[in-house]
């Protein structure tokens, strides 16, 4: 039976989304989706899940709302999970109780998952906190954006008390107003104000001031929609509460390159602050293979080799004792790592995880003797060996970029080339994994600044960069 989940995004960031959030947005056949998400998230949709964009800003709307709610009951009938997507909460000035009623009265199951409001999740990640023991015991929430028909004014009168939080949601056309409103209905010209810019995102910006300064500092720094406008003594506490300005990468604009989907690096720089770009440069699929019998040496160059192999090894052999007498040589630990998975380790592990090392080492290493070599589409073994093709990185549909970033990541030759044949990016630095990787950027980037991590981890990358902002 068709239901549709009346999701809330929250004030921004995507870490911010509720489990059940993410749980409908992984499961969804269809997403209806606003204007004020992040569009990363829609990454985490299933391969054939339709996407529609039904965004609002100020005096455009894609779609009105009777022909949203339409919308609705018309995938409704195509689809068993449908996901209306909407910024901060259902329910708080976003209409969801206008589309959960016509959900209603046309029959159609619905359920709300609320979202984190950015009245109350955006000012804590501005280090505003809503309410604080001494300055706020409670907060009022605002909207400025009214119905065409709608000329209700606030009454600035009933909002004079110090002891409470005044929040001003879809209101930055309306500040002067405001703050203007405040000051004529007698609120002490003193009175802490704050201006808040893209809430919990990267490119956060906050202006704090007084009723009497603020529009005057706002002038000085404009900061973009959407922001919030909040009035209130808790504001004191900004610059002590501001957590989020202080993590050691924020505002960075980091790309970051994958093959297949591992969202590893792009988690870990999202709670370091950093504004993140991932692009998928390719997908991993194992193939079904015939394993040749395996006589003297068997090198592993990745853990995608490692796991395509035992795939079809396990297939046909059903018994890992059929490589008792081979000499098994891998890459680097991380791959051996992927072995022991299997109640396998390697005999030979090269100095360093690399192409270039391994090549040096296998020169001294084998004799005469038979080597056969696991892996995808390319090797960069030199010496004279049996392939065994276990896995295809196939290129996957890239979206032309044209940006600059702080730091651009990349974890393999291929992405460096694939990046560069569909896009037209600069990068501060260049992050490579390892020798190969780095002269594949020094040939499509000639004259970058590159960083080469001693090790090929992840982990590592990050930390390269963090010394680097040091």
């Amino acid at each position: 039976m068709a239901k549709i989940y009346l999701v809330g995004a929250g004030c921004g960031a995507i870490e911010l989304y509720t489990l059940k959030a993410m749980k409908c947005i992984q499961e969804a056949d269809c997403i209806i989706y606003d204007q004020l998400i992040d569009k990363q998230i829609l990454d985490y949709c299933k391969e054939n899940c339709e996407k529609i964009y039904v965004g609002k800003i100020a005096h455009h709307h894609t779609m009105p709302q009777e022909k949203m709610n339409e919308l609705l009951v018309e995938k409704a009938k195509v689809y068993d999970k449908v996901v209306r997507l909407k910024g901060g909460d259902v329910y708080v000035f976003g209409r969801g109780g206008e589309e959960a009623e016509f959900l209603y009265h046309q029959g159609i199951d619905f359920e709300v998952v609320p979202g984190i409001s950015s009245a109350i999740g955006g000012l804590a990640y501005a280090g505003i906190p809503v309410t604080h023991r001494g300055l706020s015991g409670g907060f009022q929430v605002y909207t400025g954006a009214l119905r065409k028909d709608e000329d209700r004014q606030f009454d600035f009168h009933t909002m004079l008390d110090d002891y409470t939080t005044y929040i001003f949601l879809m209101s930055m056309s309306k500040k002067e107003k405001i703050v203007q409103g405040f000051i004529d209905a007698g609120k002490n010209p003193q009175t802490c104000c704050a201006i808040v810019s893209n809430a919990s995102l990267p490119n956060q910006k906050c202006v704090i001031g007084t009723l009497e300064t603020i529009i005057e500092k706002f002038n000085a720094d404009p900061v973009p929609m959407p922001g919030i406008i909040v009035v209130g003594n808790v504001i004191k506490k900004q610059e002590i509460l501001n957590f989020y300005e202080r993590k050691p990468l924020f505002g960075k604009k980091i790309l970051v390159t994958t093959v297949g989907i591992d969202h590893y690096l792009k988690d870990e720089f999202i709670e370091l602050g950093a504004n993140v770009k991932e692009i998928m440069t390719g997908n991993v699929t194992y193939l079904d293979v015939k394993i040749p019998e395996i006589k003297d040496n068997l090198i592993f160059t990745s853990k995608h080799g490692v796991i395509g192999f035992m795939r079809a090894f396990m297939k046909q052999y059903h018994d890992v004792r059929k490589l008792n007498n081979v000499r098994i040589i891998a890459i680097g630990k991380k791959t051996n790592d992927v072995l022991n998975h299997y109640g396998l380790n390697a005999d030979y592990i090269p100095k360093v995880a690399n192409g270039i090392c391994l090549n040096n080492e296998l020169k001294n290493l084998i004799n005469n003797e038979e080597v056969f070599v696991v892996q995808g589409d390319t090797t960069s073994i030199e010496i004279e060996h049996h392939k065994i093709i276990v896995y295809t990185n196939k290129e996957t549909v890239i979206n032309d970029l044209n940006e600059d970033f702080d730091y651009a990541l990349f974890t393999c030759a291929s992405s460096v080339y694939r990046v560069l044949k569909n896009t037209h990016i600069s990068a501060n630095a260049f992050v490579s994994m390892g020798a190969m990787t780095t002269k594949a950027i020094q040939e499509c980037y000639p004259d970058s600044y590159i960083l080469e991590v001693e090790k090929p981890i992840k982990k590592k990358m990050i930390d390269m960069i963090l010394r680097e902002e040091v």
